[in-house]
């Protein structure tokens, strides 16, 4: 006899499958009762005028390929796989107008950021893949991303340099406190654009405290506690920017 209401419960992780699909959409149109005027409902919102693809579909390719970290040539195996014949340049197009919707905003971001107090700044080597171009002893050029940071927000930027022109393009009409290392594109930069003042990184002065500790300890020993001190005292300070005061 079957117990009413009773069951043995447990759970499992499974998996629903992807699927693309294609929608057929038909839009109302409407007359004036003489006939001389016809309207048709508005279509889905589009990327770009004309588009075959859906907003969520560009979404869906560029998020495989910067978050996830796959390429579009696979991700064209694999869509094959799942039963959509598409080619990588046609995912490339979709990718490209999605970057002209989003860039304004990406702009703006940037623009919010440089309107804070205290921004950080810095920059890291990026390695071509393609190997096309070369230097004299045989190593890829690279690329530099350099970044622009606040608490609330990130902003990057790829260039083919470091040099003090591409940390001005990054700061330009910035005026404030920039918090860097002891790279020399930012001294420039200070020199050349009034209303910019340095705040320099104490992690990487002590770094190379650190590094000539083996060679020097009894030298190194006051300078590296005076600033592990400095990091003591930092972290008493709650974070948010509503408490910098107690920071000065």
């Amino acid at each position: 006899q079957e117990w009413a209401g009773q069951f043995e419960e447990s759970t499992e992780v499974d998996v629903v499958a992807r699927q693309f699909v294609l929608k057929t959409i038909r839009r109302k149109k409407y007359r004036c009762r003489c006939g001389g005027c016809i309207e048709t409902a508005p279509a889905p919102p589009k990327l770009a005028p004309g588009q075959r693809y859906s907003i969520d579909f560009a979404i869906e390719v560029a998020a495989s390929k910067y978050l996830f970290h796959e390429p579009l040539e696979r991700q064209v195996r694999r869509m094959a796989a799942e039963g959509l014949v598409i080619d990588s340049q046609t995912l490339w197009g979709q990718i490209e107008t999605l970057e002209r919707v989003v860039r304004p905003a990406v702009e703006e971001l940037r623009r919010w950021i440089l309107s804070q107090a205290v921004v950080g700044a810095d920059e890291t080597h990026w390695k071509l893949l393609d190997g096309k171009e070369k230097t004299k002893g045989g190593q890829s050029k690279r690329w530099q991303v350099w970044v622009l940071e606040c608490p609330e927000a990130v902003y990057f930027r790829i260039e083919d340099n470091r040099s003090t022109e591409a940390a001005k393009a990054l700061l330009e009409g910035y005026s404030g406190v920039v918090m860097c290392d002891g790279y020399q594109a930012y001294r420039s930069l200070q020199k050349q654009v009034a209303g910019i003042q340095l705040a320099h990184c104490w992690a990487h002065a002590r770094r190379k405290f650190l590094e000539a500790e083996a060679v020097y300890p009894k030298e190194t020993e006051p300078i590296v506690r005076d600033i592990n001190a400095l990091f003591a005292l930092e972290r008493q300070v709650p974070s948010g920017r509503e408490h910098d005061g107690a920071r000065l």
